[in-house]
């Protein structure tokens, strides 16, 4: 084999050596899930990336009156006013004190606020362990889903949450 040959196959190894990490990388990132952990009260959940939209700190939330207890009032994100949500009320929780986090969810443009920010986490997809809506070990209605990741957080199921919000707003008149 001449030298030029021999150069020739050691770049092509070089290059088959290099492309095989960056494929090992993406299948690791499309298998993952991708969640953030948050804490309501002293139980700490989690929430797909998928369904949300975005996450605020300290935002001004603007009392609005409606007959609805768990609407906390507006706040601008983005340009747009949206109605935000206590989401411990949400989840049968008492009322949260002072709620420093909001989720806007997606695709609805409503904001849940919460107490506390854990984290993101990409966790692997056997960490993700679905459970019957309603079972015994499900503590609330609006979770089916568990991630068990140095913990168990219990994964709140967005469109569940959305779908109870819209009934009451519905039901009651308000926003």
């Amino acid at each position: 084999m001449s030298a030029s040959a021999a150069d020739d196959r050691a770049a092509a190894l070089r290059d088959a050596f290099d492309l095989s990490f960056s494929r090992a990388s993406a299948v690791r990132a499309a298998a993952s899930e991708n969640l953030l952990t948050i804490r309501i009260g002293t139980d700490q959940y989690a929430l797909r990336l998928a369904s949300v939209s975005g996450l605020f700190a300290g935002k001004r939330i603007s009392w609005v009156p409606s007959p609805v207890p768990e609407l906390l009032g507006i706040a601008g994100f983005r340009g747009v006013v949206q109605p935000v949500y206590d989401l411990a009320m949400l989840l049968g929780h008492p009322k949260a004190a002072v709620p420093r986090w909001i989720v806007v969810a997606a695709p609805q443009a409503v904001g849940l606020a919460f107490e506390g920010f854990g984290g993101f986490v990409s966790a692997a997809p056997d960490a993700v362990v679905t459970r019957p809506r309603g079972g015994a070990d499900t503590p609330q209605l609006h979770v089916n889903a568990f991630l068990e990741s140095g913990g168990t957080y219990p994964i709140i199921d967005v469109a569940s949450v959305l779908a109870r919000i819209a009934r009451k707003t519905a039901r009651d008149g308000g926003t």
